[in-house]
């Protein structure tokens, strides 16, 4: 997000004018990019869970028997790489906005 986006969303989520939020920009702009990295690492974490859980399946590990519906499906192995492509999207862009 930019700064103005940043600045414009803490305005509306805590309902102050955007003349308060000016005041603290400074510490406004901190706590909006720590929030922000935050969120995008447990998204990121979220697809790893995703793909894990999809791998599981398509080998028929646990917490799978084998049998279920997707076992060495090739749509279950599609959605567990896609997951994985997904959280390292998310790594590259946090990645980029720490540089």
């Amino acid at each position: 997000m930019t700064d103005e986006e940043i600045l414009t969303t803490i305005a509306a989520v805590c309902d102050f004018d955007r003349a308060g939020v000016e005041r603290w920009r400074r510490e406004a702009l901190i706590i909006g990019r720590a929030v922000e990295r935050a969120v995008l690492d447990r998204a990121a974490a979220v697809c790893d869970g995703v793909s894990v859980d999809r791998w599981n399946l398509y080998k028929g590990r646990a917490p799978y028997s084998g049998s279920e519906d997707g076992r060495a499906s090739d749509y279950v192995q599609g959605e567990s790489d896609g997951a994985e492509k997904c959280a390292e999207a998310i790594r590259a862009l946090l990645q980029s906005e720490e540089s």
